[in-house]
């Protein structure tokens, strides 16, 4: 493996994880932006973890909503029953 193959595997790894892409900027000493943005390529690998990162939100917001739904009702029907 070349150098420039293992720097560039270690810089997609960085941004994978979501390291700033200003820090990987300063790590490997590019003075514009616009040289660390190449590494910045959208692979399948990427847009698995996205969709899957995505699919678990909406799964917690739906229980959040459910369960905010659930108590506006408790909530209600206590008010309701007050004499």
């Amino acid at each position: 493996m070349s150098f420039h193959t293992a720097r560039h595997t270690a810089v997609t790894f960085l941004l994978y994880y979501n390291l700033p892409l200003t820090t990987v900027q300063y790590i490997l000493g590019h003075t514009s932006i616009r040289t660390t943005e190449i590494y910045t390529e959208v692979n399948e690998a990427t847009i698995r973890n996205s969709l899957r990162v995505l699919h678990i939100w909406h799964e917690q917001l739906q229980v959040l909503l459910s369960f905010s739904v659930v108590q506006g009702l408790i909530q209600t029907d206590l008010i309701q029953q007050k004499p």
